[in-house]
């Protein structure tokens, strides 16, 4: 009772502390931690971006006002609550996964926005919370103090004491909360080892009782950020340890490592170059893998696929293949940025290949055995998955994967709205109006037409129908997938009848005429508004923000300057994402 009453109240000091984000940086957020800027970094710190003795301005050399993207121009910024996703990596990194196995240590999906899982806006606190953060606590700290003489080696003695606890304290709390420790928080935590010792409960006790109050701590469920003083009149700089922090929570979804913690302690993360130079190598970490995939795999909504239902007389086994889809799709990916000849833009929505295995490849129309792809075990943890050529004239990258067609399709046939949609929404940023009120939602009866584009075009885009206004744009871009089956597979024809794939994007604002998916993907790789679109999805993922219409306008235009000069290149993008003031600084103290 006692432990579960700490507890809660501690988790109450972490919602009430995330109820006082605030974007303009404002002292309330100083004051919910009750730290100062030089204790939360664990250095003092200059207070001023100028030199020594002067006061920062928001002039020029010639006495001039700045104009707005000459001053630092950080954008809005809150506190915010780690993801679950982010919660169980950070959770993974600092004990080890051999360490942390319990179920119950690792937090579920919790929904996302904007199509992300670490979007501020998802990333509210509620009571909920308290329940959920104390079980997965709890858990870890079972899971750590059975393993407890592993990780340090003082607790395999029988009379190990408060001073082998420090110890653990010294060892993984200044991790936990990516910076050193504050006065006070030490003996803080130390304290909840006391409580148990003076209540007759052993070194084993005190310590799972340290861990879980250490896992809810504000430091801990929060990136805190309380800046390091003025850079100009518009941004605060951040603290080493916050800088870092940025770092591998846009890189790798996770804390950062013992390299980059070193780094901050040096004081090596001030300038463009050593984020360069940090972030570059960063991304030779497998966990830089992990972050591309689950970027891909949100943006797309790669695992939707995993819950649709498909004809089963028509598609026998399909269930069976539906994860791995999802980790083809999401390994295609990673491989674009990593692997491929060229990591642009263009590869990932136009490659002639897919990463397929014994078992998918039947569903691309490829011979595994003349293809060279071994029977695997249908586990998507351990299936390998290789390089495989297409037919060029029948895929043309990520969009003509089956995880995307295969999810956006009825139980029996495709579905062209929900793929113009898609194409719309997630590659070219567009809305799609919903049906009016009085519309039912249902496919249209198979008297319609021969082809499933008849059939949509008779109910949606006949003259004097209520939709025709809207699906005159929503549809074309559906209608070029018309060749992928209700599970993303290839077909020449349906029942015999011709296939017409063919149409154009002017509804959309794109010049050109495509007769297919294919022709349509070239035409979209090369659209100006496609990487303006990608580009703000990895804005989104990478800030865990939507874009501000006018606070981040500045910020855009250097990244679409950089993207547009890369020729689209991806993994380029990711590091251009760690020179902007957006992830560089903080909105000045007070909102100035």
């Amino acid at each position: 009772m006692r432990r579960d009453r700490v507890a809660r109240g501690l988790v109450a000091a972490a919602i009430v502390a995330g109820g006082c984000s605030d974007p303009a940086g404002t002292d309330s957020a100083s004051e919910a931690t009750v730290e100062t800027a030089s204790e939360a970094g664990g250095t003092t710190l200059p207070t001023t971006g100028a030199t020594e003795g002067e006061a920062p301005t928001g002039t020029g050399t010639t006495g001039e006002p700045l104009g707005p993207c000459e001053q630092a121009h950080p954008g809005e910024q809150v506190f915010r609550r780690l993801s679950h996703s982010e919660f169980n990596a950070t959770v993974i990194d600092l004990f080890g996964a051999e360490v942390v196995k319990s179920p119950a240590a690792r937090l579920a999906y919790e929904g996302d926005s904007n199509g992300f899982t670490n979007d501020v806006a998802l990333l509210t606190v509620s009571w909920q919370h308290v329940y959920t953060y104390l079980g997965a606590a709890e858990a870890i700290a079972a899971d750590v103090v059975a393993v407890l003489p592993q990780l340090l080696p003082c607790a395999g003695d029988p009379a190990a004491d408060r001073g082998c606890a420090g110890e653990f304290v010294d060892a993984y709390a200044g991790r936990a909360y990516r910076r050193p420790l504050a006065d006070g928080e030490r003996e803080g935590l130390l304290a909840s080892y006391d409580d148990a010792i003076a209540e007759g409960e052993g070194f084993a006790e005190g310590v799972e009782l340290v861990v879980t109050r250490m896992l809810q701590s504000p430091q801990f469920l929060y990136r805190v950020e309380l800046g390091a003083g003025p850079h100009d009149g518009a941004a605060d700089r951040l603290t080493p340890y916050e800088t870092a922090a940025r770092l591998s929570y846009l890189l790798w979804g996770s804390m950062p490592d013992a390299e980059l913690f070193a780094a901050a302690e040096q004081g090596s993360l001030a300038t463009p170059e050593e984020l360069v130079a940090q972030a570059e190598r960063m991304l030779q970490h497998p966990h830089a893998r992990r972050r591309v995939r689950q970027l891909h795999r949100e943006w797309l909504h790669l695992g939707t696929v995993r819950g649709v239902q498909r004809d089963g007389g028509l598609f026998p086994g399909f269930d069976g293949l539906k994860d791995m889809l999802v980790a083809q799709a999401e390994r295609f990916a990673e491989h674009v940025l990593f692997d491929a000849e060229a990591a642009d833009l263009r590869t990932l929505l136009t490659a002639p290949y897919a990463l397929l295995n014994a078992d998918l490849a039947p569903l691309y129309g490829v011979d595994a055995a003349a293809a060279g792809l071994s029977a695997e075990d249908g586990d998507p943890q351990t299936d390998e998955f290789e390089v495989t050529p297409l037919d060029p004239t029948q895929r043309a990258g990520m969009f003509t994967h089956a995880a995307i067609l295969g999810a956006l399709a009825k139980p029996n046939a495709p579905a062209p709205v929900l793929r113009g949609k898609f194409v719309i929404e997630r590659l070219l940023c567009g809305q799609t109006p919903p049906p009016p009120p009085d519309i039912v939602m249902q496919p249209p009866a198979v008297e319609l037409g021969d082809t499933t584009r008849a059939r949509w075009e008779a109910l949606t885009e006949a003259d004097g129908t209520t939709c025709a206004g809207c699906h005159a744009s929503i549809n074309p871009p559906g209608h070029a997938f018309g060749h992928y089956s209700a599970i993303g597979g290839w077909m020449a024809d349906e029942g015999g009848a011709a296939i017409d794939a063919s149409g154009s994007l002017a509804g959309q604002g794109i010049e050109g005429e495509f007769a297919d998916a294919v022709e349509m993907m070239h035409l979209l790789a090369d659209a100006p508004a496609v990487r303006a679109c990608v580009l703000k999805q990895y804005f989104r993922h990478a800030y865990g923000r939507s874009v501000g219409a006018g606070q981040d306008a500045c910020t855009m235009d250097e990244l679409a300057a950089r993207f547009d000069g890369s020729d689209g290149d991806l993994r380029d993008l990711l590091i251009a994402l760690t020179q902007t003031d957006a992830f560089r600084f903080r909105p000045r103290a007070g909102g100035n």
